[in-house]
C-alpha cells in the first residue's frame, strides 16, 4: 500500500488537498513574520527547483503576498514566513483557508531560525532540506521518520523529518515516489 495522499493537514488536523492550479508562492519579508532575506532567496530556490524543475507543477512566483483566503482563483499560494512554532519543530505547513470545493486555497509554510540554528550542523543546508520538506507539504505530501517505507521505494527524500544538513541531494529533492503523487495531481 502506497502511503495516504493527501498529506497536507489544516489546523484541525484533517488531510486536504492543494488545489491543482498553477502553485503560487510568495515570501513574506515583512512584518513579525518577515523571513530574512538569506532564508528567503533558499525558499524560493527550494520551490523552482525541487517543484518547479523537477516535477509538473507549475511554480509562480508573487513578489507582493495576498493574504486572503477562500477568493476561489484557482490557486494554492503557499505563502513562506519565518517564526518560531515551538521548541524542536524546525518547520511546520499548515491550511489557512479552504475552497468551497474543500480544497485548500492558502497554505503558511513556516520556517523557524531559531530552530534550524540551534539544531543543525550546516544552517544552510537545514534551510533547504526543511523548506522542500514544507513545501511537500503544501502539495499534498506526508513526511515519514528514520528508514524510508518499502511502500515509498525504499529511497530516501525531504519528506524525512528530522536534521539532514549534510546537503546531499536527496535531503533537498522527493524520489519518485512522491513526484508521481505530484505529477497525478498537477
Amino acid at each position: 500500500m502506497a502511503d495516504p495522499w493527501p498529506g497536507g493537514i489544516d489546523p484541525n488536523g484533517i488531510l486536504v488537498h492543494p488545489d491543482s492550479g498553477d502553485h503560487w508562492y510568495c515570501v513574506n519579508t515583512s512584518g513579525e513574520y518577515g523571513m530574512p532575506a538569506h532564508i528567503a532567496n533558499n525558499a524560493r530556490a527550494v520551490t523552482d527547483d525541487a517543484l518547479g524543475a523537477r516535477t509538473q507543477a507549475v511554480t509562480r512566483y508573487e513578489s507582493t503576498c495576498d493574504l486572503t483566503t477562500g477568493d476561489g482563483d484557482g490557486r494554492s499560494d503557499t505563502v513562506w514566513v519565518e517564526a518560531f512554532w515551538e521548541y524542536g519543530v524546525l518547520g511546520v505547513a499548515y491550511c489557512n483557508g479552504m475552497n468551497s470545493n474543500g480544497t485548500c486555497d492558502r497554505i503558511d509554510a513556516l520556517l523557524s531560525e531559531t530552530e534550524i540554528n540551534y539544531f543543525a550542523s550546516n544552517d544552510e543546508n537545514e534551510y533547504t532540506h526543511t523548506a522542500c520538506h514544507e513545501l511537500g507539504h503544501t502539495v499534498g505530501l506526508r513526511h515519514y521518520d528514520g528508514a524510508p517505507p518499502s511502500d515509498i521505494g525504499g529511497v530516501n527524500d525531504c519528506m524525512n523529518s528530522g536534521v539532514h544538513d549534510s546537503g546531499n541531494i536527496l535531503w533537498r529533492t522527493y524520489n519518485s515516489h512522491h513526484v508521481g503523487h505530484i505529477n497525478a495531481w498537477f
